[in-house]
């Protein structure tokens, strides 16, 4: 089970936002200056960390809203896979 803490981690270790303030769980990532450049960064580095495959058609707004959401969003994905 990946974790909203682990998303915060992987965009902070590798500078994908620089927010106004600590990301938190339910932070806003969009409100926070994610735009779509950082979003294919983010989503490659999330391929390459939890090692799997995001499938484009499945990538919305709602699902990368969030810490929390991003972490449910690959959970789903990574249990779905094994």
């Amino acid at each position: 089970m990946i974790s909203a803490s682990q998303v915060i981690q992987l965009i902070e270790a590798h500078g994908i936002l620089v927010p106004d303030e600590p990301l938190e769980p339910e932070t806003n990532l969009f409100s926070q200056g994610l735009d779509s450049v950082a979003l294919m960064q983010l989503l490659l580095l999330v391929e390459s960390e939890f090692q799997i495959s995001l499938s484009p058609a499945e990538i919305s707004r709602e699902r990368f809203s969030s810490p929390a959401a991003l972490a449910e969003y690959l959970s789903e994905v990574q249990s779905s896979a094994t």
